[in-house]
């Protein structure tokens, strides 16, 4: 997994969520499904992910973006966080992250508009452009059992802000196992 994530994939965080098979297999089917933006502003975000180095990386289903090394986004607008639990999946949050990945994660492989990282070059993408493209991973998702709605806060148990720094690895709680 280090590969993939660099140094940072110690810095991570992760929500289950357990169902019952019928819901399971109901989701199966879903996320097979191609989602299109809703609205002006997310399709040109969808047109500028599909045309930029970004999908040398991620892939969403349904879309020309196959890429491997980098997370799936296909239902991304249904996920808690960004950066496995570094901070809140809203869109001022998506915008930072895309425009300044690796400034926010050390370690991270994914490059930022003005900084090169994993041995990728800057992305070059303007403020505009990175709030379009989180305008359509953001509308990647549809509400069904079981899934967050657009506007259910996040979880407790991770983040809220962008400026919350993560704690430090060895302040870990004990977990009990059951």
């Amino acid at each position: 997994c280090a590969e993939f994530c660099g140094s940072s994939h110690a810095i991570m965080r992760m929500l289950a969520v357990a169902v019952e098979p019928e819901a399971f297999e109901a989701w199966v089917a879903d996320m097979k499904t191609s989602v299109e933006p809703s609205g002006e502003r997310a399709a040109r975000g969808k047109e500028i992910f599909l045309r930029s180095t970004c999908i040398a990386c991620h892939a969403i289903e349904g879309t020309s973006a196959q890429g491997a090394l980098g997370p799936n986004l296909t239902m991304f607008g249904e996920r808690w966080s960004i950066g496995a639990g570094l901070m809140e999946n809203t869109e001022d949050n998506l915008t930072e992250w895309i425009l300044h990945a690796p400034e926010l994660k050390a370690g991270i492989i994914m490059p930022g508009a003005n900084v090169a990282a994993g041995g990728m070059a800057p992305t070059n993408l303007s403020r505009e452009d990175a709030e379009a493209i989180a305008a359509y991973l953001l509308d990647l998702r549809r509400p069904m059992a079981g899934r967050r709605p657009a506007d259910s806060p996040m979880p407790d148990a991770l983040p809220g802000a962008l400026e919350q720094a993560l704690p430090d690895a060895t302040d870990t709680a004990a977990v009990e196992p059951r």
